[in-house]
């Protein structure tokens, strides 16, 4: 992990700029979710690709 903000991430730009990129990639309107996978997928995947 490179930032350490997929755990209590939310909120933060970075988490931010990971879920509008999968409302991008999915083609629907995406909220930050609960859980650690959403966190790490949101943070780690797709706030990183768009970076």
């Amino acid at each position: 992990m490179s930032s350490g903000t997929a755990v209590g991430g939310e909120g933060t730009e970075h988490r931010k700029r990971g879920v509008a990129k999968m409302s991008e990639v999915y083609g629907w309107d995406m909220s930050d979710g609960p859980g650690l996978h959403f966190a790490h997928t949101a943070d780690q995947l797709f706030a990183e690709v768009d970076a």
